[in-house]
């Protein structure tokens, strides 16, 4: 008796199976797409902005840390030789320094050492960085010295700033000498908010200022 061998059936794949696992293929990538990527490009972009806080926390400084600001004059008129004759003069230039922190100006203490009579300086102007400010406020505490007041938001000093001070000279007399010197500004740091109390000249303290000989 002869013994058939059943013989095994090959799986036959149609266009529409195919199709079929084409798709279901395809759905699984998009749903691994959505569930995965979010992700990736989450904590890629975190390492890459955490780098760049890193690099910014390095380079400033917190303020408890910062150097409190100072404010220096170096005074660019040292002498001059004047006349009487009515006409508007530069009484001192000075250039402002500031260090460690940029600072906002509120006042300016001018004196004038050797004049002696009232209203020996008359008409004054103060330019900032060349320009006369609207807000200046001029206070006259004595014959010699004199308080302007100016608005902080107009003057503030990053680096360096030039201070003129113009006036005119009556009631001196001929061979005499007046010292033209700075000897107090109101200052703030921007920094720490705090005010400035370093506040010095360039050189030697004793001849700092502009000195002006009258003819």
């Amino acid at each position: 008796m002869e013994t058939e061998i059943p013989q095994k059936k090959h799986t036959r794949f149609t266009p529409s199976v195919v199709l079929n696992i084409i798709l279901l293929v395809g759905v699984l990538a998009v749903i691994a797409l959505v569930l995965y990527a979010p992700k990736a490009n989450f904590f890629k972009g975190a390492l890459l902005f955490g780098s760049k806080s890193e690099v910014i926390l390095q380079v400033e400084e917190p303020k408890e840390d910062q150097v409190p600001g100072a404010l220096l004059i170096d005074y660019v008129t040292k002498s001059s030789d004047v006349s009487v004759d009515g006409q508007l003069i530069t009484l001192t230039s000075l250039i402002l320094e500031a260090e460690n922190e940029k600072m906002s100006i509120s006042s300016f203490l001018f004196e004038f050492e050797g004049a002696t009579n009232e209203y020996s300086i008359q008409d004054t102007k103060l330019l900032i960085n060349g320009h006369e400010l609207t807000s200046s406020n001029y206070i006259w505490i004595s014959p010699s010295r004199l308080l302007i007041e100016v608005s902080a938001d107009e003057v503030s000093i990053e680096d360096r700033l030039p201070v003129m001070l113009q006036g005119i000279l009556k009631n001196v007399d001929s061979g005499q000498k007046i010292n033209v010197f700075v000897s107090d500004i109101s200052a703030t740091g921007k920094t720490l908010n705090k005010a400035i109390t370093s506040i010095g000249a360039k050189g030697e303290p004793n001849v700092a200022g502009t000195i002006l000989f009258v003819k």
